[in-house]
């Protein structure tokens, strides 16, 4: 896996202010660690930075009408922070919009710096250039991590959306010590880990959820399909008490369950309340539906019968991590199938805190659980 280091704007000038998050002395550690740990592995290091020039006045529309000089050609704020420079031979890339990529110069110097397959984004700001950046090299069909303590904006809030928005499209987000640990193993393609963070307060890590690889995935299949065969073969009055009986578990372990719903989604507790209740009457209004599972004579004498495809699989959103997801598993078991979930990264915990529940009334491999993204 070719790799190189992308270093968008970290120049003086945009290093200045109080509201930059991370504050600039713990931006440019981060990003200096970064650059010594590509040094060290002789891997490609790259410069952007934004460069205005006077005598053409070339500043961005936006800067003109706020009048607004910046990151001006051959002054101090031009230069980049810290104690970061570009060694001889890594090429440095000038800008004047917010995509590094507006030149057509960035593409040139990462073909002379062998094509990468993977850029290690790192700079300012979240929100504007980086995120510009990061579009046009996923355009581009290049891979991105972004080294998530080594980027930073002034508009915390924006930078924020705009963080989980590329997570969810186009980048991975990694913390530096993570990117060079990653760096040193021979496979930089190992399932990627997805930390959710607490929904009231972004610093905090609740859980990590390290997505499953094709070993697994194939593992907890195999295992629905066996256990599927059997399940089908049994009375569909007997699948439909054990949905009562599931529906009697989760009303037993109301607490918990509501709990999770507000810790790990920021579910108002009402509401959480409201979603168990709702869970519970879908797998007892399935369960009541049992005749559907019969075969059916019609008045022209023929006949049509339900038959279970086998495997279901079910991925889930992460808003309403429990109803929804129970709402399609109850269908499922009453006419004999097996079902694998993918939660979203966000309800990992509580769907393995579900099948915990549940394991003690499943036959084991009815319901496998494979975490992903």
């Amino acid at each position: 896996m070719r790799v190189a280091l992308l270093l968008v704007d970290l120049q003086r000038d945009f290093l200045r202010g109080d509201t930059l998050q991370p504050p600039a002395d713990e931006l440019l550690a981060a990003a200096r660690r970064l650059v010594d740990g590509f040094r060290a592995r002789d891997l490609p290091v790259l410069w952007v930075r934004t460069s205005v020039h006077r005598d053409l006045d070339d500043r961005p529309p936006h800067w003109r009408a706020a009048g607004r000089w910046a990151c001006v050609a051959g002054t101090e704020g031009h230069a980049f922070g810290g104690t970061l420079s570009p060694r001889d031979g890594e090429p440095v890339v000038d800008k004047v919009f917010y995509s590094g990529f507006s030149s057509g110069a960035l593409d040139a110097a990462l073909e002379g710096a062998g094509d990468p397959e993977l850029l290690v984004v790192a700079g300012v700001h979240a929100h504007a250039c980086v995120q510009a950046t990061v579009l046009d090299a996923h355009a581009r069909g290049r891979r991105i991590w972004l080294a998530e303590d080594a980027v930073g904006s002034d508009e915390p809030l924006l930078a924020a959306g705009a963080l989980r928005w590329m997570e969810a499209r186009v980048a991975r987000r990694l913390p530096v010590d993570a990117v060079l640990a990653r760096l040193g193993e021979p496979d930089v393609e190992a399932p990627p880990i997805h930390e959710h963070r607490d929904p009231r307060d972004a610093r905090r890590v609740l859980f990590t959820v390290r997505e499953a690889d094709t070993a697994q995935i194939d593992a907890v299949v195999a295992a629905a399909r066996s256990a599927g065969a059997a399940w089908a073969a049994r009375p569909a009055t007997e699948r439909a008490d054990l949905l009562g009986v599931l529906a009697a578990d989760l009303e037993s372990g109301s607490a918990e369950l509501v709990d999770a719903l507000v810790r790990d989604v920021a579910r108002p507790r009402r509401e959480a309340e409201g979603e168990l209740a709702r869970a519970v009457a879908l797998l007892r209004g399935v369960a009541a539906g049992v005749g559907d599972t019969d075969e059916r004579r019609f008045s022209d004498g023929s006949r049509a019968r339900r038959a279970p495809h086998g495997v279901v699989a079910l991925i889930t959103a992460f808003n309403n991590p429990l109803a929804i997801p129970v709402g399609k598993l109850a269908p499922a078991w009453l006419f004999g199938n097996a079902a694998v979930w993918k939660p979203s990264p966000a309800g990992q915990a509580l769907a393995e805190r579900l099948v915990a529940r549940w394991s003690a009334w499943l036959p084991p491999g009815l319901l496998g659980l494979v975490p992903g993204g």
